[in-house]
């Protein structure tokens, strides 16, 4: 019995010492967004036996969530920090685990709390964060969009709206809301240089009932921050519809 005993003791040691020595698969490195554009995570290539990330979430009125750090077996660490009080609970560390799904990394903390000091008011970095599609990464975005300003400004509106119109197939589904708002005017004005009217209307249907509202109602709806940045949005769009509407009526009546 005492051998018997022993074997065991050992088989024991032996298999949970593997256990606890699996590690969980490295996370696939590139940047990852969540539906929407609200949040953006950078994975970098494994090295000194950890991953290097960097994480930004942006929400309402610009408040935002910051984490940089190390992963190790899927979990990164950091020191306490809270954004508002509660009396009695105790400080414990930040923990931000990152669970990998086919083509996405689902972000998560066991406490928010702990790390809301990482974060500005109401904000969270929780979510699902996905591979964008083929050229909707941050930095090729931003070229495409840039391209589309140039070859608009040297008045090659086809190949303008061939850009920006692919750039919105592609890339609208991880695209920040401003900037959709802002490519959208931008793709309608577009429209209108080349005649098509009706398509521009369609465009900028996202955008009609705001561009209906007077600017005290937007404000009263928006925070501060918010409404800074949308309101010339929501008036650019208003002179786009006027002038597709007006122009489609008279390209409608015309013999």
């Amino acid at each position: 019995m005492r051998v018997l005993r022993k074997s065991l003791a050992l088989a024991c040691l032996f298999l949970c010492g593997s256990a606890q020595s699996v590690e969980t698969p490295t996370l696939r490195p590139g940047e990852y967004i969540t539906k929407g554009g609200e949040g953006n995570l950078v994975i970098h290539p494994k090295s000194h036996g950890g991953q290097k990330f960097s994480l930004l979430a942006i929400g309402r009125n610009r408040h935002r969530c910051t984490l940089e750090g190390t992963i190790v077996n899927g979990e990164s660490q950091f020191e306490h920090g809270h954004f508002w009080e509660w009396p009695g609970k105790p400080e414990e560390a930040c923990v931000v685990r990152f669970r990998s799904a086919t083509g996405e990394i689902e972000v998560s903390t066991p406490d928010l709390w702990q790390c809301s000091g990482y974060c500005g008011k109401n904000m969270s970095f929780e979510g699902k964060y996905s591979a964008p599609a083929k050229g909707c990464d941050s930095q090729s975005l931003r070229r495409s969009l840039d391209n589309f300003k140039h070859t608009y400004d040297v008045h090659a509106f086809s190949d303008a709206y061939a850009i920006i119109s692919d750039t919105l197939a592609a890339c609208r589904p991880t695209m920040d809301w401003i900037t959709l708002d802002k490519t959208l005017n931008d793709k309608a004005i577009t429209e209108y240089k080349l005649g098509m009217f009706d398509e521009c209307l369609r465009t900028l249907e996202p955008l009609k009932a705001d561009a209906a509202k007077p600017w005290y109602d937007l404000r009263n709806e928006l925070p501060p921050v918010d409404f800074d940045e949308y309101y010339p949005i929501t008036r650019a769009a208003e002179f786009n519809l006027k002038l597709c509407a007006e122009r489609g009526k008279g390209a409608a009546s015309a013999p």
